[in-house]
């Protein structure tokens, strides 16, 4: 069974993230490895040995039907979480050693390798939806809607909740049918409500038979550390450009780009880095 898992530490909050075509199987080693002191990370070996296994829940955040999209995946479920707060860890001897799967690379580098024909259509026919009215006082700080944004503000998530609610039914009266929206998938169900909970597309970007006129981008995405210190075809990866690969990546997938097209993005980061691709054609 393939997906995305993690092990946290009941006690101080830590967790380890990981992705596995057997996560069950993969839980299974961890344990044995953690049991012999041999685990490969010596800060969850460390709490392991201090506390107990019983301190440490396992989960699955989610399943994962194609094995390529493992990587890109797990790289969104740590985007943004504070590195002091993950047990994972690379060691100095494998930093920028070890090869990333093509796939994730190609994924992170979207807006590097986008056909001239896609780039033309996207910059003829995309608009950005001019913020008014409450829409003006949003997402104005840098790290806003990113996945710590999330976990530390619920109020302010209730906000963005109706924030969309105001884009998708009066600032453009859109059919349900119409529309298409994203987050960070372990926030989605706080975005949800009535008429948009089956236009949810996660922002690993599934490529939809029926594209989308109207779309929402609600997530500020950001890489994580880890990642970019572990494979050295990311040694050049940036922060802006890993966010705006993601952005163009998933309005292809889900958005009809050969017709006038309209994204509402909450972040004022994500708005000004697509903003700013699409006048520089």
């Amino acid at each position: 069974m393939r997906g995305i898992y993690q092990i946290t530490n009941k006690i101080n909050g830590k967790k380890y993230i990981g992705s596995s075509i057997n996560v069950f199987k993969r839980w299974k080693q961890h344990v044995t490895d953690l049991h012999y002191g041999l685990h490969h990370s010596h800060l969850l070996q460390k709490d392991r040995d201090k506390y107990s296994l019983n301190d440490f829940t396992f989960e699955i955040l989610e399943y994962v039907e194609n094995k390529n999209d493992l990587l890109t995946i797990e790289q969104m479920w740590l985007d943004g979480e504070d590195i002091n707060g993950l047990y994972n860890v690379s060691s100095s001897t494998t930093m920028h050693n070890i090869s990333a799967p093509s796939d994730f690379v190609e994924d992170v580098f979207y807006c590097k390798k986008l056909s001239e024909e896609t780039q033309q259509l996207l910059r003829k026919n995309l608009m950005i939806h001019k913020k008014r009215g409450k829409l003006l006082h949003s997402g104005k700080f840098k790290y806003d809607y990113s996945k710590t944004w999330f976990s530390k503000n619920t109020k302010d998530v209730q906000q963005l909740k109706l924030n969309m609610n105001n884009y998708f039914y009066n600032q453009t009266s859109s059919m349900s049918k119409e529309r298409c929206w994203t987050t960070f998938t372990q926030y989605a169900r706080q975005l949800e409500f009535k008429g948009n909970k089956k236009r949810f597309v996660p922002l690993n970007g599934q490529v939809l038979k029926e594209k989308k006129s109207y779309l929402c981008f609600a997530a500020n995405c950001f890489p994580n550390s880890f990642l970019i210190a572990k494979y050295k075809e990311l040694s050049s990866l940036d922060e802006n450009t890993y966010a705006l690969s993601l952005i163009l990546k998933w309005i292809v997938n889900c958005g009809n780009i050969n017709k006038p097209l309209i994204i509402f993005i909450p972040s004022i980061r994500m708005e000004e880095l697509l903003s700013e691709w699409l006048k520089n054609g």
